[in-house]
């Protein structure tokens, strides 16, 4: 999913420079880090493409279920008051992970 936005990101900016006549007659003088940037410029306010970086960090340091999942799990514990938790408490961490991060402390760490 966050890979889907970045490239949509991309294709808009670049649909964009061609509204604007801004692409070069030459494709291989395109400053592609240049679109890149506007593109992520696009993406750092974007709240689904927020969640979808949450989920992909969060997901390689769960060891099982849905980092969907695991992220409302966290922000309801949170909500409730009780970010001092141990996250373990939460879902199930892998083992780099276990008793490294409160519930606050992860939802921080992801976002």
């Amino acid at each position: 999913m966050k890979r889907f936005l970045e490239l949509e990101a991309i294709k808009e900016v670049l649909v964009e420079m061609t509204a604007n006549d801004e692409l070069p007659m030459d494709m291989t003088q395109l400053d592609m880090q240049a679109v890149d940037e506007k593109a992520q410029e696009k993406l750092k306010h974007d709240e689904q493409y927020t969640k979808a970086c949450m989920v992909d960090k969060l997901s390689r340091m769960i060891s099982d279920g849905d980092a969907f999942e695991a992220i409302d799990k966290l922000q309801e514990e949170e909500d409730k008051g009780h970010g001092d938790y141990s996250a373990d408490v939460v879902v199930t961490m892998w083992q780099p992970f276990e008793d490294r991060f409160t519930v606050s402390e992860l939802l921080e760490e992801i976002s």
